[in-house]
């Protein structure tokens, strides 16, 4: 029956708001996530209701691939390309490296193209040295998050030890402003919030593309690799496991998450317009350095490994477009195939994608339940560790010593380490669970406890039989295991391989071995980039130049080269020594004089246009000193501006640095003769100072030759430039006010067309 119901109810829908409005689209990406973290995949020890609900009235991906890294796989989502493409098949980007995904077009890009307002909030990891790389200049409307890897959970401060050397610095961001305010609060619920602040705002006429990158689950800094708040924590006691019940609550947390999100969507209605996709970035580091507890059970290996624990994620798509949900998908997908699939979704014409994506748009098998068009997956090549897998059709071939060695077996816990005490998972908590609730109200009906429970037992992998220790093992750069993962999804090793399935797959490997863009060299700037330089926060700190990139969100290299104004910002921020050597003061070609400041030292040449105004004019200010009430930092303090800048800042100057830094500002020149020494008489005449020395340009410092030799020659340099000015085309009667009510306008184009409304014509 609730087929039936929602057969119908996708009918109505599909040939109604959807037809015309683009769906919202929603990727939820988990951080380090194992296959086994996920109670729709057959364990009881943490229960996840909200992710359940989606995948129990969706389709659970159980053949979809990522990679087996962070940034490779954000890599290849955001481009629909192999990392191998570009260059990001290696180890993941460090805060302090100049590395960054190549300049190109990414996902929130294309789907801008289609009308889509894009956001991205929480992980980017695709780097950040320089403020081009940044997600508000790939694509993104709006940007709340972290542009690195991992990060303490509550701090938010990303730790580093490159060469020795301690980097600690903060690294939240709100587009370019760094987020203070959010320190000490939990980033799950922070990245939460967010999302659901941007979907209770979005304008509904216009289709949203959210992406939603958590910090979970990943490790944080070493003193709390892992961390939830208390009470999610609490709810795990039967865990004997201390470390992986603390990850409980990471992921219990997780999928709250999800539940918010979906909840916020039903709440503005959009959740019967929307795709929503969650997966992991690759499988969890169950052991070792970064170790999150997290378990890729029954898989083998683990996060950074080709095995199947480390590549393939417990994934789920959610969306009334689809028909003949629920059901468990084998359609074989990899995470570049989202990026053609949800420009075809949102009405995109795929063939004007370009034509070397790797990405294979998938939506029509999606909706329809038919035969995917991706017949192979390259799980990776990297040409550093000599190592690479495949898998075309039911076979894998994994090839060369794994990046995380310790990680080639069977690892992780299993979920049924305290069967007795653990509550027993029952249908009645997802369907009460904030995404259960929200989708059922969509879609007019809920899938059947009973149907649930079979979904859960279809989507669960078992292997009884698998051995204590995998049968193959890589030892060498040239070592490789084949499996048929359909029949041998532990890869254990013990099924029978053709040698033509051997050949076939070391071929197709090589071909894409020989298509390798070498990986970005690490390019490590620890000393340039420490926190330490910036207020203890994550900058962009370099540019092409090398230089800390101190910005305003502009990017200075592309404006116009000719441009004679120099960037500032940086020396103004860090009182750095300014870029600016010189000033050229004016060159009047009609009136034949000229001035320029080069350093300290000043020409001025030839006859000022105002000749009365050559000697030293103006009030002193100290005429009436007896009657001038005296100067008062309090009058400072209680000004408006002084009030406001004082509330911002947190404090305010004291008064005697107030009456400091007056009196370095003040200029004197107190043996100034009455008349200046030197005067110009002729448009050959020149007058040299040095400026620091003799700021009131009395004339009485000896000037060197070469000094105003080289004045001089870089005035006649800027001479031989000039464009010359422009005649008066003086236009007395057109312009005359008396023809325009009066006032001046714009005499010209008022000529051509006086019904104007800015021509004052009175009838």
């Amino acid at each position: 029956m609730l087929t039936t119901v929602l057969l119908l109810f996708v009918l109505l829908t599909t040939t109604s708001s959807a037809d015309t409005k683009p769906p919202h689209i929603i990727f939820i990406l988990a951080d380090d996530m194992g296959w086994n973290d996920v109670s729709f995949h057959g364990s009881d020890q943490i229960p996840t209701p909200n992710m359940d609900a989606l995948a129990y009235h969706g389709i659970i991906l159980n053949s979809h691939y990522v990679q087996p890294l962070c940034t490779p796989s954000r890599a290849a989502l955001m481009t629909g390309k192999y990392p191998i493409r570009t260059g990001q098949q290696g180890i993941p980007m460090d805060e302090f490296e100049g590395r960054g995904l190549a300049p190109g077009t990414l996902l929130p890009g294309y789907l801008k193209e289609l009308g889509y307002v894009t956001r991205a909030v929480g992980k980017w990891h695709l780097g950040f040295h320089e403020v081009e790389l940044t997600p508000t200049y790939r694509g993104f409307d709006s940007y709340l998050g972290h542009w690195g890897g991992s990060i303490g959970y509550f701090d938010f401060i990303a730790q580093r030890t490159p060469e020795d050397k301690d980097l600690n610095g903060y690294i939240l961001w709100k587009n370019l402003t760094t987020a203070w305010e959010l320190a000490g609060r939990y980033s799950t619920d922070v990245y939460t919030e967010e999302a659901e602040r941007l979907i209770l705002e979005h304008d509904t006429e216009r289709p949203l593309f959210l992406y939603l990158a958590h910090q979970a689950c990943h490790s944080g800094n070493p003193a709390a690799p892992v961390t939830a708040p208390q009470d999610a924590i609490n709810k795990f006691l039967y865990i004997s496991d201390p470390n992986r019940r603390i990850y409980a609550g990471v992921v219990s947390k997780l999928d709250e998450s999800v539940g918010r999100v979906v909840a916020a969507l039903q709440q503005r209605g959009m959740l019967e317009n929307s795709i929503i996709v969650f997966t992991p970035d690759n499988g969890a580091p169950s052991t070792g350095g970064t170790a999150n507890w997290g378990s890729n059970y029954p898989f083998r290996g683990l996060k950074a490994t080709l095995w199947e624990g480390g590549v393939r994620s417990p994934a789920l798509v959610w969306s009334p477009l689809l028909q003949n949900t629920p059901r468990v998908s084998h359609q074989l997908m990899h995470v570049t195939d989202w990026l053609p699939t949800f420009y075809a979704a949102a009405g995109g014409n795929v063939s004007s994608l370009p034509e070397d994506l790797d990405g294979v748009n998938l939506w029509d098998a999606l909706v329809t339940n038919g035969e995917s068009p991706r017949t192979e997956v390259l799980l990776n090549v990297d040409e550093r560790a000599e190592n690479g897998g495949i898998r075309i059709g039911d076979w894998k071939l994994v090839k060369g010593v794994q990046n995380n060695a310790a990680g080639t077996g069977y690892l992780g816990a299993t979920g049924a380490e305290n069967n007795r005490s653990t509550p027993a998972y029952g249908p009645d908590q997802v369907l009460a669970s904030p995404a259960g609730q929200a989708v059922s109200s969509v879609l007019g009906g809920s899938t059947s406890p009973e149907d649930m429970l079979r979904l859960r037992a279809q989507a669960t992998v078992t292997c009884p039989d698998r051995p204590q220790t995998p049968l193959c093992q890589l030892l060498n750069a040239s070592d490789v295991c084949v499996y048929n993962i359909t029949q041998d999804p532990c890869e254990a090793g013990d099924v029978e391989v053709p040698e033509d399935v051997v050949n076939t797959l070391l071929e197709r490997l090589e071909e894409f071995r020989q298509q390798v863009v070498p990986q970005e060299e690490s390019n490590s700037q620890p000393d340039i980039s420490d926190p330490a330089r910036w207020n203890y926060t994550w900058v962009p700190s370099s540019a092409n130049n090398s230089e800390p990139h101190i910005f305003a969100g502009g990017n200075v290299s592309s404006l116009p080269e000719d441009l004679d104004g120099v960037n500032l910002w940086k020396a103004l921020v860090t009182n750095g020594e300014s870029p600016r050597k010189e000033v050229l003061l004016n060159v009047d070609e009609r009136a034949e004089n000229g001035g320029i400041r080069i350093g300290d030292w000043k020409l001025v040449k030839g006859v000022q246009n105002n000749a009365a105004g050559t000697g030293y004019l103006g009030a002193s200010g100290a005429e009436n000193n007896r009657s001038t009430p005296a100067y008062g930092p309090e009058q400072v303090l209680a000004s408006p501006a002084g009030q406001a800048v004082s509330s911002v800042l947190g404090g305010s100057t004291s008064p005697e640095d107030m009456l400091r830094l007056r009196a370095q500002a003040t200029v004197t020149c107190p043996d100034r003769p009455q008349t200046p020494l030197c005067q110009l008489l002729n448009a050959s005449d020149v007058c040299v100072y040095n400026i620091t020395q003799d700021p009131c340009e009395a004339g009485d410092v000896e000037v060197p030759d070469d000094v105003v030799n080289t004045l001089l020659e870089r005035l006649e340099e800027f001479w031989q430039q000039v464009v010359p000015q422009e005649e008066s085309n003086s236009q007395p009667d057109i312009s005359d006010p008396a023809r325009w009510n009066y006032t001046w306008v714009p005499w010209t184009t008022c000529s051509a067309d006086s019904s104007l409304s800015f021509c004052n014509v009175v009838e």
